[in-house]
């Protein structure tokens, strides 16, 4: 790990009014997550010291000899203290660059792949980075010395080429022009905000009927990075009750709404808490009967419920998660299903309370930002 890194000459820059210290531009990979992951691990490790930072996503890192002059105007435009850029490459050697804003002077070092996955490379990728950037903002090294484990970076002369120098030419006086406005502070969400979720569900529903389990499938959405809402449905098979005087055919067409919020355990454990909301359409069906019964007839009840699920998840890739969660759910309406015999007698009678398991697994579809800079979060 990389222990020191350079310090600028004289006072540091004023920091802007948005509080930037530190720039961090990141490359995009279009078809992993992996870049999303350096950057929570960067944002995990510079928040804990209390550092601020701006993280930029780019669809390409400029060529090593230009980052000087382009890390002079990050400087510049974001009030920050020094600019650093990453390079990524999946299951291969990553590039990390870093441009000292008073000098036409870059530095490089190589981060080659652990080999033990790329959630240990981008791990050890934020650990050098995070390293980096506290170096730059507490000012570690004297001037003019070379950062350990960076190896300097020579640009042409072409690149350090100035404009000669124009004489001053006399403006009259005019209205004083209003100050640049800063750029604009927008949050292109690095998440991904779409799931498909599919797996087992059951549930407790009567006395006559105690379990019915099924097939659940819902789409997710994730207005931000923990929280997500869900709407689904349950396709359970129709289920038959026997009674002494009636056979009864029982069809439930549940639909939810769910929502809640998610804290990570560790790289790939998380824990969620939630809350449900259920419509569960009824069909019941007489079949047999005997004598003795005077059947009404046939029709649908809708019953509502609501109720609070606590679930834990593994994900054993990035974008796919197994989850297992239970839940109680207080049915708010519902209806006993009762027979006209000599004593009225009831066949079914919901439970007022109910328990729900589900075994799940969610299919995360990666939304990629636009191509080209733009700015992730703060």
């Amino acid at each position: 790990m990389l222990g020191c890194c350079l310090a600028l000459r004289g006072p540091p820059p004023a920091v802007g009014a948005d509080g930037a210290r530190v720039v961090v531009s990141v490359s995009t990979l279009p078809d992993h997550d992996f870049d999303e992951r350096v950057v929570a691990a960067v944002l995990a490790h510079t928040h804990a010291r209390g550092l601020v930072i701006e993280v930029m996503h780019a669809s390409t890192i400029p060529a090593p000899t230009t980052l000087a002059r382009e890390g002079q105007e990050l400087v510049v435009r974001w009030g920050a203290r020094g600019a650093v850029w990453i390079d990524l490459v999946l299951d291969g050697t990553s590039m990390l660059y870093l441009a000292e804003p008073t000098q036409d002077r870059v530095y490089q070092r190589a981060l080659p792949a652990a080999g033990a996955g790329s959630s240990a490379q981008a791990e050890s990728v934020a650990n050098v980075v995070s390293a980096v950037v506290a170096a730059i903002v507490e000012g570690q090294i004297a001037i003019g010395e070379t950062p350990t484990g960076l190896d300097v970076v020579e640009p042409p002369p072409e690149v350090l080429a100035r404009p000669e120098p124009q004489p001053a030419r006399t403006v009259p006086a005019g209205p004083p022009v209003p100050a640049p406005s800063p750029p604009p502070q927008t949050d292109t969400p690095s998440w991904p905000r779409l799931r498909f979720t599919a797996g087992y569900v059951g549930s407790t529903f009567a006395a006559a009927l105690p379990w019915q389990g099924g097939l659940a499938v819902s789409v997710g959405w994730r207005p931000t990075q923990r929280v997500h809402l869900d709407l689904g449905y349950e396709v359970l098979l129709g289920a038959r009750v026997r009674s002494e005087f009636i056979d009864l055919t029982v069809r439930r067409h549940p639909i939810t709404l769910a929502g809640g919020h998610t804290w990570s355990l560790g790289r790939v454990w998380d824990l969620r808490l939630g809350a449900r909301l259920a419509v569960d359409i009824v069909e019941r069906r007489a079949g047999r009967t005997t004598d003795e019964v005077t059947l009404s007839a046939d029709r649908r009840q809708i019953f509502t419920s609501a109720g609070a699920v606590l679930g834990a998840g593994v994900r054993p890739a990035g974008a796919v998660r197994i989850g297992l969660a239970v839940g109680v759910e207080a049915v708010l309406s519902r209806a006993d299903y009762a027979v006209y015999t000599p004593e009225k007698t009831t066949v079914l009678a919901p439970f007022p309370v109910r328990f729900v398991a589900a075994v799940t697994v969610d299919f995360e579809l990666l939304r990629r930002p636009p191509t080209g800079e733009k700015k992730l979060t703060r």
